[in-house]
Order: structure tokens, then C-alpha cells, then sequence
């Protein structure tokens, strides 16, 4: 049988874990959103006049691809985060009428999920308001 300290140790690296997988997600968002912004304004300077109209869409759709696709897998982590607090919850019991390890809340658990997505609504509005390949 595991002690308590262990047993916690253990719990403490998997949430760690699984927290880490969601900054992550956010990590490569904010590198792909950089990459798209810097190369947009690259060529703007570059080519100025001589840069065909459909670069702008296509900046756009590639800027809207990276926010779904950055949301989808930031989303899936903070589910996969929530829904492990949850079986944890459940799995450790109760002691004293108190549960040893208790329910995630989603006012706390949420605030970094919904702050990533927040920032990454904005980059895209901002994106597509002032996208330096507009003419």
C-alpha cells in the first residue's frame, strides 16, 4: 500500500502533467500566430504592390485555422485536466465527510482555460482587422 505522501506525490505529478499539456497547446499557437503575423508583414515590405489580393485571404484562413485548431487541443487538455480531477474526486472517497480530494471548480479550474481562449479570440479579431497585407 501506498503512505499518503506518495500517494499525493503521485496525484500532484499527473494534474502537473496534464497542465502542462494545455500550456503547451497555447505555446504553439502563440508560435504559429507569430510566424503568420511575421511573415505578413515580411511580405508587405518585401513586395508592396506586386503581391497578388489572395494573400490576404489566405492570411486570414490561416489565422482562423490556427485559433480553432490552438482552441480544439486547449480545450481537449483543460477537459482531459477536468475530467481526471473528477475520477480522482470520485475514486479517493470521503474522510470525516469531507471528500479527500475535492471537486474541481470551474470559476478557478476555468480561469486560465478561458483567459488562453480569450487572448486568442482577440489575436484573431485584431488579425483580421489590421492585417498588414491589406491594402
Amino acid at each position: 500500500m501506498l503512505s499518503d505522501d506518495k500517494h499525493c506525490e503521485i496525484l500532484a505529478a499527473g494534474i502537473r502533467d496534464k497542465s502542462s499539456a494545455m500550456y503547451d497547446g497555447f505555446k504553439l499557437f502563440v508560435q504559429l500566430f507569430s510566424g503568420i503575423v511575421g511573415g505578413s508583414i515580411l511580405l508587405r515590405l518585401q513586395y508592396r504592390d506586386q503581391m497578388p489580393s489572395k494573400f490576404v485571404e489566405l492570411s486570414d484562413f490561416l489565422v482562423v485555422f490556427v485559433v480553432v485548431t490552438g482552441a480544439i487541443i486547449i480545450g481537449d487538455n483543460f477537459r482531459s485536466l477536468w475530467e481526471y480531477r473528477e475520477t480522482l474526486s470520485k475514486s479517493a472517497g470521503n474522510r470525516a465527510g469531507k471528500p479527500v480530494i475535492p471537486r474541481p471548480d470551474i470559476c478557478w479550474s476555468g480561469v486560465t482555460f478561458f483567459t488562453m481562449l480569450g487572448v486568442m479570440v482577440l489575436a484573431l479579431i485584431g488579425f483580421i482587422c489590421f492585417n498588414p497585407l491589406q491594402i
